[in-house]
């Protein structure tokens, strides 16, 4: 009996130490985004004892013994109950959560570049969160806003008048572990809020078009308009920064991955003083239409994808990351002038490994996914495309959507209703790759996979090196072998190309002939990229800013 209460009473203050913690790095990163909110909440909640969830997550009880919000899983109940959440846009709000457990649950169930503003009226609600749990980062990453408190409608206006650059809110989030009659209270306060920024928003928009258009000096300030987060074979978005850098008077970077710097405002804003927006693979039209037409868009195309030339914005121009692309982009009505060729900056070799082969891709299990294909002509589609790639790779060609469509075809499936990126995306790369890295396998050859997914594969788990979800990651899993496999039919200037390694492409038609090159690339000598790298001054000659 007496070492259940020495336990009991270890827990609690573990409990307790954890909660002040947690308290104190969410004040403090609060400090820094929302002061209003250190100021309300004032002092932790008291009269509580911190204990562990049955699920392990920070939580209380009351000193009758009761859970907090009478819930001793509280991680555990917000995952299942927000295990369906699609936010459609940047932004949700998040209606009086029961538990902090929900907020984690919305957090990690939303992309990275999204956030969520909790609305909660309940002062003491809100102390009990900030100590279960430290969302310091989440706050720091301003992906976590808060309205709280009977002056919360105030806050929620103040905050938007504060953080132009954040998205108004494009969807409610409610649990059912909260009461329906404060979400039907709190609902039409907070979309007369939202609905007040946006016309606010809408009037400084026009006053701001219509200041630029009486501006005749030309800025030579750049607007470098890129997401910082890491995307897997394409991290464009952190290496035209890089590229790009100058002084603050010289450049200005926008983050459209921090929710913060998201909104069509916080872009006009930025732009203000500015000559010129570099953006990657995005041209003027892609853009929310806020830029002055006396800013020049220069768009740096790392994807075979090209915009057409708008004649109406004739100083607009072109960065091909692949000189094969220049024809494409003049029958696309661009002029001469208006292009120019910048690669991706070569990346210099740290280390020589030992002779091996890398193939770098996220993956995925090629079972057919019945809930998501609610036609049963699509099951046998994906059964057969599956069948033919794994019976033979190279069947596929170059032509990916071609393929897709012959075979549909063969079914006599129509393309209405057909999801062809899912199909893509989630089968014929996938099942290429795989298939790709299997004959290497078989072949006896040293191959190692990284990504996701690889690992639950049965044969090829065996070699799986580890995820790529970040830059660390992504580059230990290039620096570690002599050779990259280029994982895609298509062959373009890439990335790939400036990793200093050898590039293996599986430009073939046999398995035997894969095996054969993949042998020889071994011996192959590393590559650099041959095209001039994106760099300032390209960009500034392009766009006529001077250097």
């Amino acid at each position: 009996m007496m070492m259940a209460v020495i336990e009991s009473a270890e827990i609690v203050t573990a409990g307790s130490h954890q909660a002040q913690q947690n308290w104190d790095a969410n004040l403090a990163a609060l400090a820094i985004s929302q002061c209003s909110v250190v100021e309300a909440v004032d002092l932790p909640a008291t009269n509580l004892i911190w204990v562990f969830g049955r699920d392990g997550y920070l939580t209380a009880k009351d000193p009758l013994g009761q859970w907090w919000a009478g819930c001793s899983l509280p991680k555990r109940a917000g995952m299942t109950m927000l295990k369906k959440l699609d936010l459609r846009g940047v932004v949700g709000c998040l209606l009086a959560p029961t538990h902090a457990g929900q907020v984690t649950a919305a957090l990690d169930t939303l992309l990275p570049r999204q956030a969520i503003v909790v609305i909660h009226p309940d002062l003491e609600s809100v102390r009990v969160l900030l100590g279960c749990c430290d969302f310091s980062a989440e706050i720091a990453r301003h992906r976590l806003w808060f309205a709280i408190g009977e002056a919360w409608p105030m806050m929620l206006s103040q905050l938007f008048a504060d953080q132009p650059g954040l998205v108004t809110p494009c969807q409610f989030i409610r649990t059912p572990a909260t009461n329906e009659d404060l979400i039907q209270k709190l609902i039409p306060i907070a979309e007369r809020a939202f609905n007040e920024c946006n016309a606010d928003r809408a009037t400084q928009l026009g006053r701001m078009a219509s200041e630029a258009s009486s501006i005749s000096v030309r800025s030579k300030r750049l607007l470098v308009l890129a997401g910082s987060h890491f995307r897997l074979w394409d991290d464009a978005g952190a290496t035209l920064p890089a590229a790009t850098h100058g002084s603050d008077e010289e450049t200005i970077h926008l983050d459209p991955d921090n929710p913060a710097q998201a909104s069509a405002l916080g872009l006009a804003l930025a732009s203000q003083g500015c000559g010129g927006v570099v953006v990657p693979n995005r041209s003027r039209s892609e853009l929310p239409a806020v830029l002055s037409s006396s800013i020049s868009v220069c768009t740096w195309v790392t994807q075979p994808r090209l915009p057409a030339f708008d004649v109406n914005h004739p100083n607009d121009g072109l960065l091909l990351a692949d000189d094969t692309w220049m024809d494409a982009a003049k029958s696309l009505g661009w002029p001469v002038n208006r292009l120019k060729i910048a690669g991706w900056p070569n990346v210099p070799a740290s280390s020589t490994p030992e002779k091996s082969l890398a193939l770098i891709a996220d993956t995925f299990p090629l079972d057919t996914p019945v809930k998501a294909l609610e036609s049963s002509s699509h099951h046998l589609l994906w059964e057969l495309i599956r069948s033919d790639l794994s019976s033979d790779p190279f069947s596929m060609g170059t032509d990916v959507v071609g393929f897709i469509h012959r075979r549909m075809a063969k079914l006599g499936i129509s393309q209405e209703g057909f999801d062809e990126t899912m199909f893509i995306d989630k089968l014929v790369m996938p099942a290429y790759q795989q298939e790709l890295a299997r004959l290497l396998l078989e072949a006896g050859l040293p191959l190692k996979v990284f990504g996701k997914g690889w690992d639950a594969l049965p044969r090829l788990g065996s070699v799986w090196g580890g995820r790529a979800d970040t830059r660390e990651q992504f580059r230990a899993a290039v620096q570690s072998a002599s050779v990259l496999i280029y994982p895609w039919p298509n062959r373009v200037r890439h990335e790939i190309d400036a990793m200093g390694r050898t590039v293996l492409f599986p430009n073939v038609r046999r398995p035997e002939s894969w095996v054969r090159d993949a042998k020889a690339s071994l011996n192959g000598v590393p590559q650099l990229s041959s095209l001039p790298p994106i760099s300032r001054s390209i960009v500034q000659d392009l766009l006529g800013l001077g250097c």
